[in-house]
This record gives C-alpha cells, structure tokens and sequence, in this order.
C-alpha cells in the first residue's frame, strides 16, 4: 500500500514537471497594441494605419497568435480601457511570456509654467481617446483624464517586471523641440503634439516634458525585464506623416504612419539590417540602433532607450525579442565596402547656376526625389543639408564654385562614411552625452560621448566636420590607444565645444580587436584634408584602399558605429 502511493505521488511529480517543462517551452508572444487618431482636440492620421500594420507584421513575421494581440483604436482607446488592458496582461500571460506593449498618439509631461499642472516631474503622462482639454475645468478634473506614468502605469509595469520579457514601444511627443523652425524644415506640420488654441495643460510645444522619465528616477533604473524605446528625446517631438505629405515622405506601405513606427515597420519587414554582429539573432540594442538610425536618416528626430546604464543594461541589450519565423525574413544587405557609385543630389529650382556647376561634376547625378544632399537657398545663403533636413553647411558668401568644391570633397569622404564590416562579429557603440541628445548642439555648448564595446578592442573615433575636414577624437593621447575591455565603456564628458564651422557632423567609431600598426601615427590628429597623404593612409587602416578593401568586406575582427550632431550659431537659434 505504501509502496503503491509512493509510486502514485512520483507520476504526480513526474507531470507536473512535464507540464511545468511544456509551459516554459511554449513560451507565448502578447501584444498590446494601442493607437489614438482622434481625439477630441486634434486629429491625428498615423496611429490607425500604426496598428494595423504591426499587427499584420508580429502576426505573419514573427509567431504572434491573433488570439494574443489586443488592439485598442480611437474611440476604443479611453483612459479605463487602456489601463483594464494593461493590468489584463498580468493575466493573460505566463511567466517567461514576451509581452510587447505599443502606444501611438498624444503625450505630455510637466512643463507648463503658466497652468502649472502638478504632474510629477520625473514622470510624463500618456493622452486618452476621452481627453478633453479644456483650461477652464479644475485642475484634479484634467490630471484626472490623464494617464500618468508614475502613478498609473508603474504598478502594472512592476508586476510583469517580474518575470516576463518586457518591450515598450511609444510613439508619442514628450518633449520640446528648440530648433524646429531651423533652415527650410518642411516637416513642421508633421508634429504629434497636442495644442490648444487658448491656455491649456499643453500650453505650448516648448513646455511639454518627456516620458520616458516614467521609467526613471534619481536611484537607478527600477526595471529588470523592461526595454524601452520613445520616439524622440527629451527635447524634441514625435512626428507624423500625413496623406498630404506622403509625396514628400513615403512610408512603409503608403499610408499615414508615425515617423518611428515607420521605421519600425522597415526594420521588422526585413528592410533594414539589424544583426550587425552576425550572431543570428536580433538584439534589442540592434533592434533600437536600426530603428534610430532610419529615423533620423530622414527626419529631425532622435529616438531613446532605456536603460542607459545600471546592471540590467548589458543584460536587456543583448536580450533578443523579435524572433523571425522560419524562412520569413531575409537578410537585409550591408552597404560593400569602397567608394559608392557617386552622389545623388537635389538642387532648388531657383538655383540655375549652382545647378549647372553641380551636374558637370563627375559621379554627381542629380535627382528629385531620395537624394543624398539637397542644395536650396535660406534667407540669401545656399545651403547644403542632408535627407533629414539637417544642415550640413552654409556658405554666407554666394559663390557657385564653393558649393561645387564642397561636393567634390563630399565624394571623396563618402567612402568613408559608408564604410561597414558586412561580418563584424561583435557590436561597438556611440551615443550623444550632455543636455541636447536630439543630437542638436548650440553654439559653445560642451558636450560629450560615451562610447562602448562588447568585445575587447582598440578604438578610433573620427569626426568629419561640415567643411569635410577630418579630426581624430579617440586616441587623443598615449594612454588612450590602449585596449579596451569587453562591455566596458568610456565617457568623454564635457571634453567638445560647438564652434564655426557649423552645420552636421558625422562621427565615425572604429573598433580593433587587434591593434592597428599604425594607430599611434593618428592619436590626438586635427585638420586632415581628404587630399593629404596621412588621409590616404588613414583610408588604408579602416580598409577603403589597396589590398585592405578586400579585406573589409570578410574581416571580422572590425566593428563600427556611425553618429551625425548638428551644430548651429546662437544667431540662428535667435531667430526662432
């Protein structure tokens, strides 16, 4: 009898850890995808079409039952809906569950000195489809409508913080945008931010906050399964690509979508690279470098993460969470090493001689539509910016000929600029430190970078400046060309200055695992013109010339990172 039970209590044993095993193994994915066009205030176009398509994509890219997405839009996505759904999650999923959590529509922080709406300061608040803005109502009545970070959505976020894998994606405005009017910027009307035509909580688009402070206070970071991606910086707003615009900035599918769902869209249909250390798996750093970086390849926008730091950073990063179904997705091509085909650029119309010069340069074609530079006047100046609308430089003296100088030197620094690794085997990092990591710089503000590695190596930071001169940041001195160890990181705070000449900066991060025999021969080198010897040479290390270009599109011991800031006079600044 004893015997018996004993062996009864051990098949109980053995499936319950059968059935335990099982659920681990099926780990499921959970979507929460929320997107408010209209509101009451202001209409917006993009968060429909911003839901529709992720849920198309997670459904046929990426494992994602129908059964487990949630989709709330519009008139759907009130305040005690949004909130119901969220702490649903806690029960629909298990432990060990991927839980994605999508928000697409109007955002705030406190920021409004004249109403002076209490909001905590390190927390922002989310936007309702039943928000009504009316300055008039009481206070408590407004925040009331809202849905605040800090006390709202923090406990929910605690609870899956526990043992769920956890990506929040929120394309939404949460900040100011101090230079948005600067040079000829057709992407003004695309803003995501909420204004009222009276006084208001949202009282002006300077005053609004940032919420990704939701996720951070003083202490540090309080989540360990949570990654965060905003759209745009403490200092910007998120934008929106309307049916009007569309011809000016096409969108994934053609329809209206918010700038950064629409480079999530290009990056999870397999149109972006994001395995860029060959490992077979998409990162959440890969993930976030590939959406930031085909955001701002097109707009005035710089979306954020979190982390920043803290113990669970290096575990988050390397954390993958999309996980292609089999034969869904292809492997979306790395640029080839060596000098490109040529350039392509847009000239105003209203510039005829500039136009003329430009096209009679060899390996210059010019185009209007998906150019590489764009050349048009601004208040008597010509200036050259990027697809972005960012200014690469200004020339106050108009002459033709310094503009067709500017981009012959252009197709001579290209190559370098383009430059990848196509096997790389290991990630190198670079980001923005000080008050403005939109990436904009003001006239003699100091700033500075961090930069980080994942594997050992010796690092080269290269800056070419708006004139198309190149200057060597890292190494600046001996003891900074040696090894740096894995996961570490290097602060370069405070040490850079925003001075003439102004415009758009493209700095390049170069990472050896074994030391370059001729690193010493660059440490601390200013001014080096694309003509000169030391430049050739410097083309030759990185691989663009001779035997090396070879080699650089099967080395593996090599990882880069690219970085563009822009700089602008305090004139400029002053005239907004």
């Amino acid at each position: 009898m004893i015997r018996g039970n004993t062996k009864i209590a051990l098949w109980i044993i053995f499936i319950w850890l059968a059935y335990s095993l099982s659920m681990v193994a099926q780990a499921e994915n959970h979507a929460l995808l929320i997107g408010i066009g209209k509101y009451k205030q202001r209409i917006l176009e993009g968060p429909p079409y911003d839901v529709a398509a992720l849920a198309r994509l997670l459904m046929t890219r990426y494992n994602f039952k129908k059964r487990f997405i949630r989709t709330l839009v519009n008139e759907e996505a009130v305040r005690f809906r949004i909130l119901d759904e969220i702490k649903l999650l806690t029960a629909r999923t298990r432990p060990g569950d991927r839980v994605f959590i999508y928000f697409s529509g109007h955002g705030t922080s406190r920021r409004d000195d004249i109403l002076a709406l209490p909001l905590p300061h390190t927390s922002g608040a989310l936007v309702p489809a039943d928000f009504i803005g009316d300055p008039n109502r009481p206070v408590a009545k407004q925040l009331s409508q809202l849905i605040i970070g800090k006390r709202d959505l923090r406990p929910t976020l605690e609870r899956l913080d526990r043992d769920r894998a956890v990506l929040m994606v929120f394309d939404t405005c949460f900040s100011e945008n101090t230079v948005r009017a600067i040079g000829n910027d057709n992407s003004n009307n695309l803003t995501r931010y909420l204004q009222f035509q009276s006084k208001s909580v949202f009282n002006a688009e300077r005053d609004i906050g940032n919420f990704e402070d939701n996720l951070i206070r003083q202490d540090p970071y309080p989540y360990q399964n949570i990654f965060y991606i905003s759209a745009s910086s403490e200092n910007e707003v998120a934008q929106d690509i309307r049916e009007n615009n569309l011809y000016l900035y096409p969108t994934f599918d053609g329809n209206p979508h918010g700038v950064l769902t629409d480079a999530l869209l290009r990056v999870l249909a397999g149109q972006r690279l994001v395995d860029t250390d060959n490992d077979g798996q998409w990162s959440q750093i890969e993930l976030y470098t590939a959406v930031k970086t085909e955001v701002k390849r097109r707009f005035k926008q710089s979306p954020q993460a979190l982390p920043k730091e803290g113990q669970s950073a290096k575990r988050l990063y390397s954390r993958a969470f999309f996980v292609p179904a089999a034969g869904k997705i292809g492997r979306a091509s790395h640029r080839p090493p060596g000098p490109l085909p040529g350039l392509r650029v847009q000239v105003a119309a209203d510039l005829v001689i500039v136009k003329k010069q430009v096209s009679a340069i060899e390996g210059v074609t010019i185009v209007d539509t998906d150019p590489d530079l764009i050349i048009e006047k601004d208040r008597g100046d010509v200036v050259l910016t990027l697809p972005n609308r960012h200014q690469l430089c200004r020339y106050t003296l108009f002459e033709p000929h310094q503009v067709a100088d500017r981009i012959r030197r252009q197709l001579q620094i290209q190559p370098l600029i383009n430059l990848t690794y196509p096997r790389q085997q290991f990630n190198v990092g670079i980001e923005l430190i000080g008050p403005y990591q939109k990436s904009i710089i003001r006239e003699n503000e100091s700033f500075g970078f961090e930069m980080r590695v994942e594997k050992s190596a010796y690092l080269l930071l290269i800056d070419v400046d708006p004139a198309g001169a190149v200057h060597v940041l890292y190494p600046f001195n001996q003891s900074e060309s040696q090894l740096l160890s894995a996961g570490e990181k290097t602060i370069l705070a405070d040490r850079y200055r925003a001075h003439w000449p102004f415009g758009t900066e493209t700095l390049k991060l170069f990472a050896f695992s074994s030391r370059p025999a001729d690193l010493t021969d660059f440490i601390g080198q200013e001014d080096i013109s694309p003509e000169s010897p030391l430049f050739k040479k410097l083309e030759h290390l990185v691989g663009i010339r001779g035997q090396a270009s070879v080699r650089a599109s099967v080395r593996t011991d090599a990882a880069q990172a690219e970085l563009k800031i822009t700089s602008y006079p305090k004139a400029d600044m002053e005239r907004q």
